[in-house]
Order: structure tokens, then C-alpha cells, then sequence
């Protein structure tokens, strides 16, 4: 018998974690080109996010709005980073059920 120990790895990525926090609270979003905007004091309010159907429109992080509703009709949401902070939070603490050691 061997004395190796084997330690299993789960590895969870969230490539777009904002607009996929915002997809998982409105399931009809997921049909539609969703932009999460923030307002930036020189320019207003830009895009934060952006589903795979706004960015394949064209969408791009630090869009203008108004340049982004010109390509494409899409739904907007607020961006919320306090939100998508303590969402991530909460995954890794039900995480811990599975796993002493989350990061």
C-alpha cells in the first residue's frame, strides 16, 4: 500500500461574475443583451459588463451608453460591486461544506 494522500482540487471560475450574478437573480436576462453600467464622472454612465450577446453586438467594457444602445437594444442594469462582493462571499462560505480550505 502506498502512504500517498490524494487531495482533491475544485477549481470554480467565474469569468464575468457581475453579469453572471445578475443572470442567476433574472432568469429572462439570459435571452436578451444585458449591459451593467457605472457612471463615470467624465463620460456618465458607461458599460461595467457585458453578456455574451452585447459583446458579440459590438458591446464593450467602458462603452458610452449611448454609443452602446446605438448597436444594439439592450436590457441595462446597474452595476453593483458591493453586491457581487458579498454574492462571492456567501458562495465560498457554502462552499466550506465541501472543503476546509476555500479561497
Amino acid at each position: 500500500m502506498s502512504s500517498e494522500k490524494w487531495h482533491k482540487i475544485l477549481c470554480v471560475w467565474l469569468p464575468n461574475w457581475p453579469v453572471q450574478r445578475a443572470l442567476a437573480a433574472e432568469l429572462h436576462l439570459s435571452k436578451r443583451p444585458l449591459v451593467l453600467t457605472a457612471r463615470d464622472p467624465r463620460c456618465g454612465l458607461v458599460m461595467a459588463a457585458a453578456n455574451r450577446l452585447a459583446r458579440a453586438a459590438g458591446v464593450r467594457p467602458a462603452m458610452r451608453l449611448a454609443e452602446a444602445t446605438g448597436l444594439i437594444d439592450l436590457e441595462t442594469r446597474e452595476h453593483e460591486p458591493t453586491e457581487d462582493l458579498e454574492t462571492l462571499c456567501s458562495l465560498a462560505e457554502q462552499a466550506q461544506r465541501f472543503s476546509p480550505l476555500v479561497g
